[in-house]
């Protein structure tokens, strides 16, 4: 920031007009070394600056920096604030109301330990997770295409992978191994065999991958299979690093080389993805396959189809497999010349010599777990960081340069230590981070913090994930028993869904219009950027208009609206988005036929025209709604008590903005609900407009 201290063209090192923290970076040849510059904000800093609680490591960690720039964190949050806060960002799931009203009620000390253990063990949890662990790994469906007889296999086993092992806290370099050395046949697994296993899964309703000892479709990707590709994309998930400059030329404030880049690539070159498998024997079994399902001859699309097709049948059917091999030498553009690899040079470290028949991921997998490794433990941990702070420690978080300093090095040294000395233990991590009062301090800034955006000394508000935005809305306009299931069960949960990419969220049907509008991940390049925290015009319109919100306001059964209007003996008359136009005369038909029912009533002799006309009177309301002077006479039911709407209005911000309304909100609403012409309209009315505050789709 030239604002706090700038560079004149002779080296000198002047002081700017702002006040903050900085760095200057110093670069030369392959030498690249940034020198923090800290201006105080105020004069607070030394004796002056007053007692602060930490306690926690990280409160220390980060109080100690703040000390040096006299900034005063903010005040604790309160306990509306903080499980709205960690739900959200452990669980990426909204609390429910009752969930809310418990835990504001609960005087208990322990409580906010209690919430964090609960969540850290709930499916929302490994669901979220899995989702933003496939983010880094890029797993896109459009790049799966034609790795599986089934189009949609591979990424859904992808993610469920992932999940399955996040909910059972499998170390993080453990999961990560599974996927850097992954392969489709386990070792002394014939192909037979692995057909037939592949077969299976599919063919069970639920996806259980939890006997596959790897997961080999991150090296299937269609955009993924020349060394270079594969190297910057391997740097990008477990290294935290841009390494893309170095593929053509040395980037003045990075240390790789051309030539770095190249050595590091050759690690890449020995694995493939093949419709074949390698083996003699193999081949021998895939071709007697082809000839026993009568598709000999077949090639391409059409061979793809046919077996697509018997699959579907129940048949047994070959699949494509990922495999190792010793790797060739690639050209300048990437592509094998057909030497063989015999050696590769981890960036800036050894260069490691392969022996025959060596998978050459293996030693790069046990430099990345070294307890000395630069990067690995650090990517995840800053990472998960940027994930509670809305910025990581290094920023971006995909971006450790050492031209691009941490700003709080002490900090981030400490949580990638603890985390490897943990056995990389992922709840460690996320647990070190959430039980800090930094954390847990509140967004509004004090006099001294106000113009602090780095240095972690108050929250800031951040627009929800796209996943979680959506989850969101259903839950906040489901009934409580549906609410209740979707804490419980990932099925039909957007942070539950398993792939994405360009086409599927510009034509993907299902939540992909609203995962598009609130900025899911694209997944098509190794950048943070695919995926979209931007606040636009589109998400404004969708919440205020669209027909997926009306839709899920006005559902039956399973919608709040209809669950109050049952437990309060209301009227629910909802014309759904999708309903056509009612006539002109809808009234004066309605009037008719209820006529005619009263008249069949007094003749035994008619109950068939009777269930006739009673049928099409049901027909007509679910079609056109209720004619309006159903509607006024149900109006004159006895109204709701002060109590009972003070508890309707209650639970709609429990279950919207996690808290209680104020005095002033309680009041206005009950008031908006009494001057609306129908109960549920003036409660839909204010679940709308509480779905539409900043506070609903901001995490604060």
């Amino acid at each position: 920031d030239n604002l706090i201290a700038d560079i004149d063209e002779n080296g000198l090192v002047t002081s700017g007009e702002s006040k903050g923290d900085t760095h200057v970076v110093i670069s030369y040849d392959k030498a690249v070394v940034p020198v923090p510059v800290l201006r105080p904000l105020t004069n607070l800093v030394g004796k002056k600056y007053p007692r602060v609680e930490t306690p926690t490591r990280v409160d220390e960690l980060v109080v100690e920096k703040l000390r040096k720039l006299g900034i005063v964190p903010s005040e604790l949050g309160s306990d509306a604030e903080f499980l709205r806060r960690v739900s959200l960002d452990i669980a990426g799931t909204l609390p429910t109301a009752t969930e809310t009203a418990e835990f504001l009620n609960d005087k208990s000390p322990n409580k906010r330990t209690q919430k964090i253990e609960q969540l850290l063990n709930s499916p929302g949890y490994a669901s979220w997770w899995a989702t933003k662990l496939s983010d880094f790994t890029g797993n896109n469906d459009q790049q799966l295409v034609n790795t599986s007889p089934i189009r949609t296999g591979p990424g859904d086993i992808w993610f469920k992978w992932i999940e399955q092992r996040i909910a059972q806290n499998v170390p993080y370099d453990e999961l990560a191994e599974g996927i850097i050395l992954g392969t489709s046949m386990d070792q002394g697994q014939s192909y037979d065999e692995f057909c037939r296993e592949m077969t299976e899964l599919h063919k069970k309703d639920e996806l259980d991958v939890s006997g596959m000892k790897t997961m080999p479709y991150y090296w299937a990707r269609r955009e993924f299979r020349l060394p270079p590709e594969r190297a910057i994309s391997f740097a990008y998930a477990f290294m935290g690093i841009r390494i893309q400059c170095a593929q053509c030329h040395k980037h003045p404030f990075d240390v790789w080389s051309k030539q770095d880049f190249a050595e590091f690539s050759n690690f890449f070159t020995g694995v493939r993805l093949s419709v074949t498998p390698p083996a003699k024997e193999d081949r021998a079994q895939y071709n007697q396959m082809i000839a026993d399902l009568g598709l000999k001859g077949l090639r391409g699309g059409d061979l793809r189809r046919q077996i697509t097709s018997e699959m579907r049948k129940g048949s047994v059917v070959p699949f494509p497999v990922v495999y190792s091999f010793a790797g060739r030498q690639v050209d300048e553009n990437g592509r094998p010349n057909g030497s063989p690899v015999t050696e590769a040079t981890i960036l800036g470290d050894t260069t490691i010599s392969f022996e025959a028949g060596q998978d050459m991921r293996k030693p790069l997998m046990e430099w990345l777990r070294g307890e000395d490794n630069p990067y690995f433990a650090k990517a995840f941990v800053n990472r998960a960081w940027a994930n509670y702070f809305g910025r990581g420690i290094v920023d971006p978080p995909d971006d450790l340069s050492l031209a691009n300093a941490p700003s709080n090095k002490a900090l981030l040294d400490y949580l990638t230590q603890g985390f490897i000395e943990s056995g990389f233990d992922m709840k460690w991590v996320h647990r070190e981070i959430v039980m800090s009062r930094t954390y847990q301090q509140t967004w509004v800034a004090n006099d001294f913090n106000a113009q602090d955006k780095t240095n972690f000394s108050h929250q800031h508000p951040r627009r929800l994930p796209a996943e979680v935005t959506v989850d969101a809305l259903r839950l906040a306009t489901a009934s409580d028993t549906e609410a209740m299931r979707m804490h419980h069960e990932m099925q039909g949960r957007s942070i539950a869904v398993p792939t994405s990419s360009e086409r599927f969220l510009q034509g993907g049907g299902g939540d992909a219009f609203p995962l598009m509008v609130f900025g899911r991940s694209t997944r098509e390049s190794n950048c943070e950027c695919d995926r979209s925290s931007d606040a636009t015009l589109l998400q404004t319109v969708f919440l205020q208009n669209d027909s997926v919100v009306y839709d899920l306001m006005n559902r039956r059964n399973s919608g709040w609206l209809s669950q109050v209007a049952q437990s309060y003996d209301l009227p629910f008359d909802v014309q759904t988005a999708q309903q056509p136009r009612r006539p002109a005369n809808y009234n004066e038909l309605m009037k008719k036929l209820d006529a005619r029912i009263e008249n069949l009533k007094a003749d035994p002799a008619k109950k068939e025209f009777l269930d006739k006309a009673v049928a099409s009177r049901r027909r007509q309301i679910k079609t056109f709604g209720m004619p309006d002077y159903m509607k006024k006479e149900q109006s004159e039911n006895p109204r709701l008590s002060q109590a009972q709407k003070q508890e309707i209005v209650e639970r709609t911000y429990l279950r919207t903005l996690t808290r209680y309304p104020n005095e002033t909100e309680l009041a206005r609403s009950i008031e908006f609900i009494d001057n609306s012409d129908d109960t549920i309209n003036g409660i839909r009315g204010l679940l709308w407009a509480l779905v539409n505050t900043k506070e609903f789709v901001l995490n604060h």
